[in-house]
């Protein structure tokens, strides 16, 4: 008896491998629907001479960025085109674009390609979306990073802050490396503190 439970439990377990090696082929067609922004938490760094390190920035900056990036929010979440992705096959996907005072409008036969865990949807060869998850999974979602820098202010010879800004982590120069980027966009130099938030739009399986 010991011998059949120990096979029992030996088969079971191959066969849970085995249905994670090979999963389910996804029946199409899947939809997703928009369902929210998700504010990421804001770090500080210090700009040092060849890179940066974490830091605590003054309660004014952190107070400020917290203001800001609460009202960010709301906006991102408001203006968010992507309504839907219906995905008709492994190619092609329909979208439902937010066109404003029209009302949405449908896009159809819109190309994607898969790769490593990330979906492009394309116009022509470009990516306007892109997208981390498959088709099949139970949310897709795409990467918002947020940041702002302090900076010395020569005219008043005072600390002032760069404006909050956001974007697509994708269409940063370096989406490995989120601060250093962001460092690099803002022109921060050493003796500034740059805030970075990664936040993420959400869309859900229906």
């Amino acid at each position: 008896m010991r011998y059949v439970l120990l096979l029992t439990l030996a088969v079971l377990l191959f066969a849970a491998c085995n249905d994670d090696e090979n999963p389910a082929p996804v029946s199409y067609p899947v939809s997703y629907t928009f369902s929210a922004y998700q504010p990421g938490t804001p770090t500080y760094y210090l700009v040092v001479d060849g890179g940066y390190e974490p830091t605590t920035p003054s309660d004014r900056f952190k107070n400020t960025v917290e203001i800001l990036y609460s009202n960010l929010e709301e906006q991102l979440e408001m203006s968010m085109p992507l309504l839907e992705i219906t995905f008709q096959d492994e190619a092609t996907a329909d979208l439902l674009l937010d066109a404003g005072p029209d009302g949405p409008e449908l896009v159809p036969g819109i190309a994607y390609q898969e790769s490593d865990g990330v979906l492009s949807l394309l116009d022509g060869t470009q990516p306007i979306f892109v997208l981390s998850g498959m088709p099949g999974d139970e949310e897709l979602s795409s990467c918002e990073v947020a940041y702002s820098a302090t900076y010395f202010n020569d005219f008043l010879q005072q600390t002032d802050y760069r404006p909050l800004n956001s974007q697509a982590c994708n269409t940063l120069p370096d989406s490995e490396d989120l601060v250093q980027a962001s460092i690099t966009e803002q022109g921060a130099v050493a003796g500034d503190t740059v805030m970075v938030a990664e936040g993420r739009f959400v869309w859900g399986l229906e």
